[in-house]
């Protein structure tokens, strides 16, 4: 395994993951970076589609949501200002139960929305995937096809839908929806592939769709020949007479792409996807033809235009709105650059041409107009950064990073043909597809953007494996013309692992970004302002107050809080008051220890039922496929500037986990999750929903995992990454789970327990507050058979209190003034603005940045950002390695200093001492090989031969230099590969596991208590220096040394990655995670105790290093 131990660029030919830490060293609190306002809206999981339209029928465009691995689609209704605060699933899968299995997911791919049945009430089309490659228990294909499905609107004010016609697809590339032949019905057309996995059609249902509704079958041929994946539909512009004059329609639009055999996945007829072919619709005949073979001769009826790309991600758009399509575009290689053509008239298109979006992997675009100029500007989801480097051969390489943020960019054009630079929008954690359309703000603002997200698994990192994406929703992107905002506060230092603030001095760095799409020359003025709290005259006023016993009380809340119950997925929900103290903890499952009722003797709101198995035992837990919320809405926060939530939690939590048996080792290994999550949330009209920020003492506590209110049944594993392999959440490091649930029990969140949460961001405002669970496909007592019921209670509150805050503050802030002069500030281009302050520990600061004197900015709701922080100090001195007189070397007779590298991690100056302790001990031998001898090898050979033995490959060899111009060694050596001669008898690609070992190593025998190993080596391989000049990445050649040792009669394999320094004098190299005053197998390394082999991951030797050998400067 390969591994660096400060900083991780590296990919490995493993099953596990190079390991990723990001050490913070700002505090922050951040808004948007090029949002005018953006709005979280949640969803059920992975939402991957969307469709906009007004279903409800009052002025205002609602959304429908298609969500992949789930029985449903979501809609979120517009309340008629831009919040789409009210949600509500519809069940789509074929088996209407709510205990339906995991197989028989809908896997809704595609969505459109259009008017289908002549109600005037906008319908829906969906493709669901449902589970075509099934087989049953027996391994015999017991597939369910995909199909195409109508959803029926009920109504206007219905909020309803029902499962109109279904048209069976064994399975679909893409679904467009439009009004082919211009009657004022839409029309449903979809790109299919036959169940022989050849042959391939496009099938048009003209509206309206009914019972009687036939198919009309376009068939293009194999897939061997040409494939088609893309489908768009728009007219090409052909002028036909009808009977009774001029025409019009709408035609298809197909991507060809090369000839592939899907059921091997070999090309059969190579070549770039980028022919653009427009099979036109006869509007005389109403009716596209039954047949289409490309040719490259030019055929009546069709028409193609070659984007000159390799492959990508297809739209088409009309810019001027004359109904003709005028503009195609791809992603270029899904990387980095749209390739775009446009038409000034029918059949004239231009020379494509290039539009940088960014250096981001993007797998969609979007046309459209979104700055009004009449010319196309390009929206791109990205999954993923791209940094290019340069390598020590002196070529380039191109490296993705997964722990990036995830941004949705934006490329307007510039009005003369050409396009700006791009705007980033921080919109989530894996977007995939962005959606314009008018969602919020006045109907003559610019058009929004509309933002899904879904999971990736790249090879060892799975997207849903970590906390960020078991948290679903769209992100509502708000466009202005004319805007600038406050985007960001900064504090540093703070201290490595938690990002805490300490004491002392520190720099508050203040961002304003234009968040416009107008470049600004204009004046506005900045005030930052820094204030100390003065908690004694600081008054409080108690919101609200629900213990579950007695009655809530809600005298300060304005009228408001009231609790409202919102389950999502079939409106039914689960929440109850429970009563019941003493059931659950003998009979059936919950033994007391873990016993939501047993641990709490009073009334309180649970989540959950009661069930009674084959026995008649009573057993508690909560089912599959729940999404259920009780909110607490209209909590009045308005007259304040500080607000906090105290309340006590319960959490047991499971989940769903599906994967595949390693074809190399036979060892399961997973590969997607559906955790059981509990979370609690606020709902804002200026921020949507989001969850929130974890009390620092409850984060080092443990009660926290996530960092914020969001907890899952998956979080021990989650841990166990991070603290035992120094990982990522999203990281695959092992086979099988370590943990199949999490167990949190109560804990208090209030000033006496963990902590509160602060809901200051959110002070004057009137919000809602959302308990909600949401269980994957296991539930805890849902399944059939009994023998899988785990019982975990799951979620449940209790003793809930709000109350804000009128602060005072004590004299004399500390005050930034400083007016803005704004100079050709382009869209997403920032300034910044700084203060020093001295900040003292355990004392509450308020924090200011506000921006005023600017009448022409478009947009207010981000003008500000307020943040409070109370230092906390954490002393952390940490010895990060020893630089010289390193233990384990081989030094000469004589006096020596020990060089020992410290640092202070923490967040606080500090003092403290190092103390080193130097023991002396006799050598004796150790003997190896057989027949034994002293275990020495010199490579010399002669009278007493080899120690070494190797795999017999000649591609590993003695050699000693005698006709190197520069010797290395100066005697005889083993090489992988040669010292001189490397033109012709150097390393060469793909030399796997070529070995030198030194066999037989006895340490049964020895007299001493440690064993050394010392060897001298040279090595000069291929690798990458990342764009600062000086990182090391991409070391794909390199040398490790693996051990093979028995103990007792047991036989282990190891690779060698350091050695451990037992500074603490405590024995072992683990910590004691659980405090219990015992260490074993299952917890964390001690990193600090371990001195890392291997060489610099950086060309100044300043990045630590990695654990292989693949570059010396010498030997």
């Amino acid at each position: 395994m390969q591994t660096e131990t400060n900083k991780i660029g590296a990919k490995l030919r493993s099953v596990f993951l190079v390991l990723i830490m990001v050490l913070s060293t700002t505090a922050a609190f951040a808004t948007n970076a090029s949002a005018s306002a953006a709005r979280n809206y949640t969803t059920n999981r992975d939402p991957i589609d969307i469709g906009i339209a007004d279903f409800n029928c009052d002025g205002h465009n609602d959304m429908a949501v298609a969500t992949d691995g789930t029985h449903t689609i979501t809609i979120l209704l517009n309340d008629g200002t831009g919040d789409f605060t009210e949600r509500y699933d519809v069940w789509v899968s074929k088996n209407t139960s709510r205990n339906a299995e995991w197989d028989e997911f809908s896997n809704v791919q595609f969505l459109e929305v259009g008017e289908f049945n002549g109600d005037s009430a906008p319908d829906i089309a969906i493709f669901q995937r449902n589970n075509p490659f099934k087989t049953d228990d027996n391994g015999a294909p017991a597939g369910e096809p995909g199909n195409l499905t109508i959803l029926e609107n009920d109504g206007c004010n219905s909020d309803s839908f029902t499962i109109g016609q279904r048209f069976t697809h064994f399975w679909a590339w893409d679904l467009a929806v439009g009004d082919i032949n211009q009657d004022g019905n839409d029309d449903v057309v979809i790109l299919d592939l036959l169940k022989d996995i050849s042959n391939q059609r496009v099938v048009t249902y003209m509206g309206p769709i009914g019972t009687s509704t036939a198919p009309m079958v376009t068939a293009l041929g194999t897939a061997n020949a040409n494939s088609y994946r893309s489908l768009e539909i728009g007219d090409w512009g052909e002028s036909q007479q009808g009977l009774t004059g001029q025409c019009y329609d709408e035609d298809i639009w197909l991507l060809r792409s090369e000839g592939v055999d899907y059921a091997t996945g070999q090309t059969t007829n190579p070549g770039n996807d980028d022919n653009v072919t427009v099979i036109e619709f006869n509007c005389q005949t109403n009716l596209f033809p039954a047949t289409y073979t490309f040719s490259t001769s030019t055929q009546a009826g069709s028409h193609v235009v070659n984007m000159a790309n390799t492959f990508g991600a297809l739209d088409i758009g009309d810019m001027d709105n004359d109904g003709t399509i005028d503009t195609i575009a791809m992603t270029q290689g899904n990387l980095e650059n749209i390739t775009f053509s446009t038409s000034s008239a029918v059949g004239t298109w231009s020379n494509p041409a290039l539009a940088y979006f960014g250096p981001y992997i993007s797998y969609d675009v979007t046309v459209a107009d979104i700055n009004g100029d009449g010319e196309p500007d390009f929206v791109n989801p990205t999954v993923a950064y791209q940094q290019n480097t340069s390598d020590s051969a002196g070529g380039s390489t191109s490296s993705f990073w997964l722990n990036f943020p995830t941004t949705v960019q934006v490329t307007l054009s510039d009005g003369a043909g050409g396009h700006v630079t791009p705007l980033s929008y921080e919109a989530g954690r894996r977007p995939n597809i962005a959606v314009v359309g008018q969602l919020a703000g006045a109907s003559t603002s610019a058009p929004d953007i509309v933002v899904g997200h879904t999971s990736y698994n790249f090879g060892n990192w799975v997207d849903n494996l970590g906390w960020d994406a078991q948290y679903d929703y769209l992100t509502v992107v708000e466009m202005d013309s004319k805007d600038i905002a406050v985007t960001g506060i900064e504090i540093n230092p703070v201290d490595r692992f938690f990002g805490i603030v300490g004491e002392g001095n520190r720099d508050i760095n203040v961002t304003i970004t234009n968040t416009g799409m107008d470049t600004l020359t204009q004046n506005a003025n900045l005030d930052v302002v820094l204030q100390v709290v003065d908690e004694a005259n600081s008054s409080n006023t108690t919101v609200f107050s629900h213990d579950f016993d007695t009655p809530a009380d809600a005298t300060g809340c304005g009228g408001g809080c009231t609790w409202a119950f919102n389950e999502y997925v079939d409106q039914s929900s689960n929440w109850i008051l429970e009563t019941n103290h003493s059931v659950g903890g003998s009979d059936g499952n919950n033994a007391p220890n873990v016993s939501a009722n047993y641990q709490n003797p009073t009334d309180f709101m649970w989540a959950g039922e009661y069930k009674t198995n084959s026995s008649g035992d009573e057993w508690s837990g909560y089912g599959r496929h729940w999404d259920d919320a009780l909110t607490l809405e209209d909590v009045d926060l308005t007259g304040s500037d500080r607000a906090f939530l105290s309340v006590e939690l319960f959490r047991h939590l499971g989940y769903g986990a599906l994967g595949s048996v390693d074809a190399t080792t036979g060892q399961w290994l997973i590969g997607d999750l559906w955790d059981d999550v509990a979370m609690i949330e606020v709902g804002s009209a200026e921020t949507g929903w989001s969850t929130i920020a974890c009390p620092t003492s409850a984060q080092v506590a443990g009660e926290c995992l996530s960092g914020s209110s969001i907890w899952g049944g998956y979080d021990n594993d989650r841990a166990f990454k991070i603290n035992g392999y120094g990982g990522v959440a999203e990281g695959r490091y092992y086979y099988g789970v370590f943990s199949s649930g999490t167990y949190y029990g109560w804990s208090n969140f209030t000033q006496e327990g963990v902590g509160e949460f602060d809901l200051s961001p959110w002070a004057g405002e009137t919000v809602d507050i959302r308990f909600r669970l949401r269980s994957g496909f296991e539930g805890s007592i849902a399944d059939d058979n009994e023998s899988l019921w785990s019982g975990r209670d799951g979620y449940a509150i209790d003793n809930i209190t709000i109350y804000k805050q009128n602060t005072a503050y004590f004299p004399n802030p500390q005050t930034l003034q400083q007016p803005l002069t704004l100079t050709n500030l382009g869209p997403g281009e920032e300034e910044t603005a700084s203060i020093s302050a001295n900040l003292l520990n355990d004392t509450i600061y308020r924090i200011s940045a506000t921006l005023s004197n600017h009448a022409w900015d478009e947009q207010s709701v981000n003008d500000e950002i307020i943040g409070y922080i109370q230092p906390f100090n954490l002393y952390d001195p940490a010895v990060e390695g020893i630089d010289y007189f390193n233990p384990g070397g081989l030094y000469a007779e004589g006096i020596f200093d020990i060089d020992v590298v410290t640092n202070n991690w923490g967040n606080t100056m500090v003092d403290y001492d190092i103390k080193a302790t130097v023991f002396s001990a006799t050598p004796s031998d150790v003997l190896c090989s057989a027949p034994a001898v002293i275990c020495k090898e010199s490579f010399e050979g002669g009278a007493n031969g080899y120690v070494y033995s190797d795999d017999g490959n000649p591609q590993g060899a003695i050699y000693n230099e005698a006709t190197c111009n520069d010797v290395i060694f100066n005697n005889n050596a083993y090489w992988f590969g040669h010292p001189c001669d490397t033109a012709t008898q150097g390393y060469g690609d793909l030399w796997e596991n070529e070995t030198l070992t030194i066999p037989g190593v006895d340490l049964t025998s020895m007299s001493g208590d440690f064993v050394s190993l010392n060897f001298e080596y040279y090595a000069d391989t291929f690798y990458g220096i990342d764009v600062d000049g000086t990182s090391i990445v991409d070391v794909n050649d390199y040398a490790s040394i693996n051990v093979d040792f028995t103990k007792g009669s047991d036989t282990y394999s190891g690779v060698l990655l350091g050695q451990w320094n037992d500074y603490d004098e405590d024995g072992t190299c683990r910590n004691d995670d659980n405090g219990d005053g015992f260490t074993n197998s299952s917890e964390s390394i001690n990193q600090a105790e371990i001195s890392f082999i291997g060489d610099s991951a950086s060309t100044d030797g300043s990045a630590g290093n990695y654990n292989v050998f693949f570059n010396t400067d010498d030997l």
